[in-house]
């Protein structure tokens, strides 16, 4: 019973970190458990049903889609999102159900992690990108270059830039059959840096976190801060313009603020989980038990702004909402058209069988 529970504990956190084992554990409460896996699978269903909504809605709209240059960063993060929904939240709730064990085979061990920084990395040059575009176009309007064309480009950058910086990850993983403590002859963990010392992994995480996070959150921090300050000068100058101006400049306002707030959001929760991987790095617990909670939430706090997103673009995005009611529109009328046409033929032969009798 006790190896168990040790067991249990122990393989939870192999695949967060190269810990020492240690006997000093207790088990995860049954209530814990089920609780995460309602609030993983939630999460994950909602991201990937949302964020496949967002993107379709795009496509079927490309006429109009490819003139805005929102839409396609839009259309950027809604596809790093997808990418955590469809490929690192499935495999972290199987990892879960299994209790730390990876039955998933070598290429997902090494691809989920990879895939999931890509994603938060693609999301933040994105983000970082948004808020530079929104930074010239309301603050240096004269000196803004910004085309669909270029807009392109950025976004094709990102995501090279992205894979690239963090290809690391796909040598610093390690698959390795457990022997130690096996529940069968296959079992088999999935675990980060274990073929590296304590020393390199602080580094490394400092250095990630840096270069992936908080170096570009200080550059959506002061474009949206010289913006607001923007906004509110220019308010107090320009009460008097022309109407075609201010309506102009409301809408520049709403698209900024809807990217204010989705940044904010992934802000916040990806702040929680660089700061916790920082400290927790350098400051490593004396027993697993202190932290096991936490290891949990931590693995699924950033996964909230996957899921959250699409429902930001829908309820404040009007552009997307008025797209999206478009095609619902479109579809209710050519499925009322085809019950038409079907019950007319219908007709038709029922009213030709009678006739002929």
């Amino acid at each position: 019973m006790e190896n168990s529970t040790e067991l249990s504990t122990f393989t939870r956190l192999t695949s967060v970190s190269s810990i020492n084992f240690t006997k000093n554990f207790s088990s995860q409460p049954l209530r814990i458990d089920v609780t995460y896996l309602i609030f993983s699978i939630t999460t994950s269903f909602l991201g990937l049903i949302g964020n496949s909504i967002v993107l379709l809605v795009i496509m079927l709209n490309y006429q109009k889609s490819k003139k805005s240059i929102a839409t396609h960063y839009i259309a950027s993060l809604a596809l790093s999102d997808l990418l955590v929904s469809l490929i690192y939240s499935p495999t972290t709730i199987l990892q879960s159900v299994y209790r730390g064990y990876w039955i998933m085979g070598a290429f997902l061990c090494y691809f989920s992690r990879y895939s999931r920084f890509i994603a938060m990395f693609a999301s933040m040059l994105t983000l970082t990108m948004i808020a530079f575009d929104r930074y010239q176009a309301i603050c240096k309007p004269l000196q803004c270059t910004r085309t669909v064309v270029r807009t392109r480009k950025i976004i094709l950058f990102i995501w090279l830039t992205s894979c690239v910086i963090c290809s690391p990850d796909l040598f610093l993983m390690d698959y390795s059959r457990e022997t130690r403590y096996p529940v069968h002859n296959t079992s088999y963990l999935c675990r980060f840096g274990l073929k590296t010392g304590l020393l390199f992994q602080e580094v490394y995480t400092l250095l990630r976190s840096v270069i992936l996070f908080y170096g570009p959150c200080g550059i959506v921090i002061v474009c949206y801060g010289r913006i607001i300050c923007e906004l509110l000068h220019n308010d107090k100058i320009f009460k008097c313009k022309q109407v075609n101006y201010l309506k102009k400049r409301q809408e520049k306002k709403k698209v900024a603020m809807l990217m204010i707030f989705i940044t904010v959001f992934f802000t916040c929760t990806w702040a929680i989980y660089w700061t916790y991987s920082v400290y927790y790095r350098i400051n490593r617990p004396a027993h697993i038990s202190e932290i096991y909670g936490l290891i949990y939430w931590m693995a699924w706090i950033p996964s909230l702004s996957s899921a959250v997103n699409p429902f930001l673009y829908a309820f404040y995005g009007q552009q997307f909402r008025s797209q999206f009611k478009g095609r619902i529109k479109k579809s209710q009328s050519t499925l009322s058209s085809k019950t038409r046409s079907s019950g007319a033929f219908r007709s038709f032969i029922w009213n030709r069988n009678h006739s002929s009798k």
